[in-house]
């Protein structure tokens, strides 16, 4: 009875030493696409320097999921996220710098898949975006929850390999989701899942199993601590507005990275500049025949001094402009 109550004791110590060590762990560029590991077997227990699960249980035959050959974006073999598989990738306690995060996955026709990133993975934990891919085959079959309680729909396509970023830019307090190269929604990091707010931190990534109709494969995970803040003009939502439509830049104040949001309900030329305080030019950032949607564009006034800009978006018979502070 003394043993085993000895060897408990030490499961218990251990598995609080393999959580503060995940809890603490310095970000560094790491990347995985599972051709080392064995099919069948689990994966953190395979490698739990790198993985575990959501109880820091590796080998949980419940929570750990199984490397499969049935479907790999690169190479042979994936990782597989079934009901009730908890996987954890931590990424430290981040609290500054530009972090990306991406990922291959693919979910067979009728299943759905499921993610997070964690704020904190510390109880209570704290998350800052939810994506969920839903089990409906066409149209937006996929919804997130980043910074608001309000749903935002994206689409994917069953039964091929898709490609998943986040950007957390903790320096702006600012964070992106992609989708196959098309930003989908950006939103406040610190206003956390559902707007109730979390820690400017970033701890880890979760998949998990929901129901029965969870299969999910996951392939060529990679993540950069020292990336960049996504750039360029990228539609975030096709269904054509009512009117057109300025929004006014976010974050602002802003150093040096800030996006502005339009909306086009017309086909035609687009331009959308930027002005000092004197009316001078100083950047376009659209200059291009636009089909209607809304769109959202990123502008980095790093060579800028600190002061009061103007930006004009003009379309058509409609023009409109806006003020943004820089502050450096």
């Amino acid at each position: 009875m003394k043993e085993k109550k000895t060897t408990l004791v030490v499961v218990i110590i251990l598995s609080l030493i393999s959580f503060l060590s995940y809890s603490t762990a310095s970000a560094q560029v790491f990347f995985e696409n599972f051709e080392s590991f064995t099919v069948g077997q689990r994966l953190a227990c395979q490698d739990s320097i790198n993985w575990t699960t959501w109880s820091i249980a590796p080998c949980n035959t419940t929570e750990d999921p199984l490397i499969s050959n049935a479907q790999a974006f690169s190479g042979t073999k994936s990782v597989v996220i079934v009901e009730d598989n908890d996987l954890v990738k931590p990424l430290g306690n981040e609290t500054t710098g530009i972090h990306l995060i991406t990922f291959k996955f693919f979910v067979p026709t009728g299943k759905a898949g499921y993610f997070n990133t964690l704020a904190d993975f510390n109880p209570p934990y704290s998350w800052a975006i939810q994506v969920y891919f839903d089990v409906a085959a066409t149209g937006n079959n996929g919804r997130l929850f980043a910074g608001s309680s309000t749903a935002i729909p994206f689409a994917y396509t069953h039964g091929s390999w898709q490609t998943v970023k986040v950007v957390a830019n903790l320096n702006i307090d600012s964070a992106a989701f992609v989708i196959n190269g098309n930003v989908i929604h950006t939103w406040r990091y610190t206003a956390g899942t559902f707007g109730a707010g979390c820690p400017k931190k970033l701890a880890a990534n979760n998949f998990f199993g929901a129901t029965a109709s969870d299969q999910m494969f996951m392939d060529d995970y990679y993540y950069n601590p020292n990336s960049i803040w996504p750039t360029g003009i990228n539609l975030i939502s096709g269904e054509v507005p009512e009117d057109y439509q300025l929004s006014q830049n976010y974050p602002n104040p802003f150093n040096p990275l800030t996006n502005i949001k339009f909306s086009i309900p017309t086909q035609g030329l687009v331009t959308l500049k930027v002005f000092n305080s004197l009316g001078k030019e100083v950047a376009t950032l659209v200059n291009e025949v636009t089909n209607t949607g809304t769109y959202v564009v990123d502008f980095d006034a790093g060579n800028l001094a600190s002061g009061v800009y103007f930006y004009r978006l003009q379309s058509n018979d409609f023009s409109e402009t806006k003020r943004m502070m820089l502050i450096k």
